[in-house]
């Protein structure tokens, strides 16, 4: 058992950890909990401060891992949660749930392997305003949005969108071309050119 008391006056870190052994772990933590965290934090106190920071300073490092690595193998197959990330509070109108940004490399790459899963899934609950917006202002040979399969067992639609309801009255999809070059509005092609 380890209690570590930080006073206000102290002018420290509450815990320094400082490592020079490059093929040893830093931290290990075996962990024999059951019903309780691992790892908890809870704050009530920060305000421009971040709650967890991690970050590669700038190196010639030749880093060719992960940042942050969570791998589950358990073989459980109750409804859980691999990863969650919720904003509770409704009063926080101005909060990002999550952010990613890439400077140089490719922003995400999601790969679902299981054939009978869904691989993205979203329910909103917006009313007045646009559910998912993408803004490609820099766009020149690449495609704005691409769809593409290239198996033979196909069977269903590629691409659906349906209105069921019975009373709506909006347009189910609307294509718009403000362009002066007389480009096309829509290009289809039944053949493999």
């Amino acid at each position: 058992k380890l209690h570590i008391n930080q006073t206000a006056t102290d002018g420290a870190d509450a815990l320094y950890i400082g490592t020079s052994d490059g093929d040893k772990r830093a931290i290990n933590l075996v962990i024999g909990q059951e019903t309780m965290n691992a790892v908890e934090m809870a704050t009530t106190s920060l305000t421009t401060g971040t709650m967890m920071s991690m970050r590669y300073e700038p190196s010639t490092t030749a880093f060719e891992g992960s940042m942050l690595d969570i791998s589950d193998n358990n073989q459980h197959n109750g409804t859980r949660k691999v990863m969650s990330l919720v904003q509770e509070h409704a009063d926080g109108t101005g909060t990002t749930l999550l952010y990613g940004r890439s400077d140089g490399g490719q922003l995400f790459d999601l790969i679902q392997n299981a054939p009978d899963k869904k691989s993205i899934s979203l329910v909103a609950n917006t009313t007045t305003s646009n559910v998912s917006e993408y803004f490609m202002d820099k766009l020149t040979t690449g495609t704005g949005f691409h769809i593409s399969s290239d198996s033979d067992n196909h069977t269903s639609n590629l691409f659906s969108i349906i209105t069921n309801s019975t009373s709506a009255t909006a347009t189910t999809l609307s294509i718009k071309n403000i362009s002066a070059t007389n480009q096309n509005l829509v290009s289809i092609a039944n053949s493999s050119s």
